[in-house]
């Protein structure tokens, strides 16, 4: 298991994903890690075996939802590392897709997956977040009790998680080489961790 470090705060996914990854690559320069944001134009997408779920059977409808993926190419597998799963931490990828992006033809467009693929390392340096997004605009307060550590920032930006949430299946390309990674459709981005 690649895991030996983490530092969990609750539903800050961005946060523990990119504790997790700078843990590890302070650790060893590898370049296998990924962080993985989850959302569509709707900021509505479903995703199975959460906590959050009052059931198994029932998805938590996210807005945005980040996880940590290693692509081991030397086993030719990638693990998931996805701090609100009820699945294993890590789950092996196949797995993990299977159960908690089920098959469902049916299911509206609206809710339709998009996946931004991150090198970790430049998620690490690149990704920023003053937490403003965790504050209600009505109450001016914290949704949740936010983190005791300082707010994540890198060296040009204080605040840019939006630009990394933000996506949109015009931007769907099939290359790394985009800013803040790349957009994926969900057969594209299984393919990717499966090859």
């Amino acid at each position: 298991m690649i895991l030996s470090i983490h530092l969990v705060t609750g539903k800050k996914n961005e946060e523990n994903v990119w504790k997790l990854l700078k843990g590890l690559l302070d650790k060893q320069d590898r370049d296998d890690l990924y962080a993985v944001f989850i959302s569509n134009k709707n900021r509505s997408v479903p995703i199975w075996c959460q906590k959050a779920s009052e059931k198994r059977s029932r998805p938590v409808v996210w807005d945005y939802h980040v996880i940590a993926i290693h692509k081991d190419m030397s086993l030719l597998k990638s693990n998931v590392y996805d701090f609100d799963t009820i699945l294993n931490f890590p789950e092996p990828f196949e797995s993990y897709a299977k159960n908690s992006f089920p098959y469902m033809p049916h299911l509206p467009k609206e809710f339709d997956r998009l996946y931004r693929v991150i090198p970790a390392k430049y998620y690490i340096s690149n990704f920023a977040s003053d937490r403003s997004h965790m504050i209600n605009k009505q109450t001016g307060e914290y949704q949740a009790e936010p983190p005791i550590y300082e707010c994540i920032k890198s060296l040009h930006s204080s605040n840019n998680i939006q630009e990394f949430i933000e996506m949109d299946l015009e931007d769907a390309t099939n290359t790394l080489e985009t800013q803040h990674g790349v957009i994926m459709r969900q057969n594209n981005f299984f393919n990717f961790f499966t090859e």
